[in-house]
C-alpha cells in the first residue's frame, strides 16, 4: 500500500493495492494510513532496507502483542539497557536490527499506528468477510496438504527441522511467499489465498517453494562455482558429441555458447571459429529478450519473454503486435535495444561480451533486484 511493485517477482499480489483502495472508497473510508501515505513513502524511499522489516510480524502471536513491543521499543528510544527484564530486552534488540536510527523508529510507530487504524475502519472486517467467502477454498487447501502434499514432504520436513509450525493464508500475497524458520517446534510460513477452489492448489505450490526455496538456493549458491558450471557444461559437450542424433538444449544462459566455442577452440580450431561465427550473429543477450524473441501470454498481454511476464508491453486485443512491438514505448525495452545499454562492470570487461551480450536479464533481476547486474549463472566468470 506504501510502494509501486515492480520488482521481478513482486512482493504482493499485482493489483492489490488497486483493489484496495477501489474497495475503500465505496466504503467512503479514509484511514490514517491514506493520511500518511506520502510521508511513510518518502523514508521507505531514503531507506529502502525497511522493506526487510516485513517479515517482522512472523514474529509475533497477534496484532496487540506486536504493537506492544514497538511502543515499548519506541519508548526506549531502540536502546535494549533500557528494558526492565531480558524478555524486554531481546524484543527491544529483534526490532532495533530492522529500524536502526531515530528516524527509522519514527517511521515505525508512524506506521503501526496507520495500520492500527487502517484495521479498525476498514480491513479487519474485510478480512472476516473474506474469510467466509472463501471458506471452501481455505477447507480445500487444508485438506489438499494434509491428505496428499504434507505425507509427500514429511521426510524433508523432518530432516530440515520444520515439521511443525503454522501455514497461514494472507490475501495481499501471490506466488512470493513470507517465511520464518527458529527450528523443530517454530516455523510459520505465509502463503497466498486463493479466491476460488479451482485455485487451490496455487496455495500448496507456495507452501513447497517457501519450504524448499530457502535451503535449496543456499546449497547451489554455496556449493556450485562456475568451474563447476563449465564442468558439467563439457560433460554435456562430449554427450552432444558422441551422441549426434541428440539434440541437446542448454536453455537460457547466453555464456553456455562461448564455454562451447572456448571447448572447441582445444579440440576442432574450425568448428570454433564456426560457432563463434554464429554466436556473433545470434548477439546472445543483446538479441534476446524484447528484441529477438517475446512472449504473448494467454490473456494477450505481450512480454519481452516468458520470464519476464512482470513487463507488459501492450496486449493484441487492444494493438497490433506489430505496433506493440516496434513502438517500444517502455524505458527499459528502449534500454535493452540500446547500443549502450547499462551493463555490469564485470560483463563490460569481458572479452567474450559480443558473444554472450550480458548474460540473462530476468535471473539477474530475480536474484539481485537489479535488472543490469551480472547473471549469476555465468560460467564464464574467473575463467581465463
Amino acid at each position: 500500500m506504501l510502494q509501486e511493485d515492480t520488482t521481478f517477482v513482486p512482493f504482493f499480489r499485482r493489483g492489490y493495492s488497486t483493489d484496495m483502495i477501489v474497495l475503500k472508497n465505496r466504503a467512503n473510508v479514509v484511514s490514517q494510513l491514506d493520511a500518511n501515505r506520502d510521508k511513510l513513502r518518502a523514508r521507505l524511499t531514503l531507506n529502502p532496507q525497511l522493506v526487510n522489516a516485513q517479515f517482522v510480524p512472523l514474529s509475533f502471536a497477534t496484532w496487540r502483542e506486536l504493537t506492544q513491543t514497538v511502543d515499548l521499543f519506541v519508548r526506549a528510544g531502540g536502546d535494549p539497557r533500557a528494558a526492565s527484564s531480558q524478555g524486554q530486552a531481546s524484543a527491544i534488540a529483534f526490532l532495533a536490527a530492522y529500524f536502526q536510527t531515530g528516524a527509522d523508529r519514527d517511521w515505525l510507530r508512524l506506521f503501526v499506528q496507520s495500520l492500527d487504524d487502517e484495521s479498525s475502519r476498514f480491513y479487519h472486517s474485510y478480512w472476516l468477510q473474506q474469510q467466509r467467502e472463501r471458506s471452501n477454498v481455505l477447507d480445500l487447501v487444508d485438506t489438499l496438504w494434509q491428505r496428499t502434499y504434507r505425507p509427500r514432504m514429511q521426510r524433508f520436513l523432518n530432516n530440515t527441522q520444520q515439521a511443525q509450525g503454522s501455514i497461514l493464508l494472507s490475501l495481499p500475497l501471490d506466488g512470493e511467499g513470507r517465511s520464518l524458520t527458529n527450528g523443530k517446534q517454530s516455523n510459520t510460513i505465509t502463503v497466498t489465498f486463493p479466491e476460488r477452489p479451482s485455485d487451490a492448489v496455487e496455495a500448496i505450490y507456495v507452501i513447497a517453494h517457501e519450504a524448499v526455496g530457502g535451503i535449496a538456493s543456499t546449497a547451489v549458491n554455496d556449493n556450485i562455482t562456475p568451474e563447476q558450471r563449465r564442468e558439467v557444461l563439457h560433460r554435456v559437450f562430449v554427450f552432444a558429441e558422441a551422441f549426434p542424433q541428440v539434440e541437446v538444449l542448454t536453455v537460457d544462459n547466453p555464456s553456455d555458447g562461448v564455454a562451447l566455442a572456448r571447448w572447441l577452440d582445444q579440440r576442432d580450431p574450425e568448428r570454433a571459429a564456426r560457432a563463434r561465427e554464429m554466436l556473433a550473429w545470434n548477439a546472445g543477450a543483446r538479441g534476446g529478450p524484447g528484441v529477438g524473441i517475446g512472449c504473448v501470454d494467454e490473456r494477450g498481454d505481450v512480454h519481452p519473454d516468458q520470464f519476464s511476464r512482470h513487463r507488459t508491453l501492450g496486449n493484441i486485443r487492444e494493438m497490433p503486435f506489430s505496433e506493440i512491438w516496434q513502438t517500444g514505448r517502455t524505458e527499459w525495452l528502449q534500454q535493452m535495444r540500446s547500443e549502450d545499454r547499462p551493463m555490469a562492470p564485470m560483463c563490460q570487461a569481458c572479452p567474450e561480451l559480443a558473444l554472450c551480450g550480458g548474460g540473462m536479464r530476468a535471473r539477474a533481476e530475480l536474484a539481485t533486484g537489479d535488472p543490469w547486474a551480472a547473471d549469476p549463472s555465468c560460467s564464464l566468470a574467473h575463467a581465463a
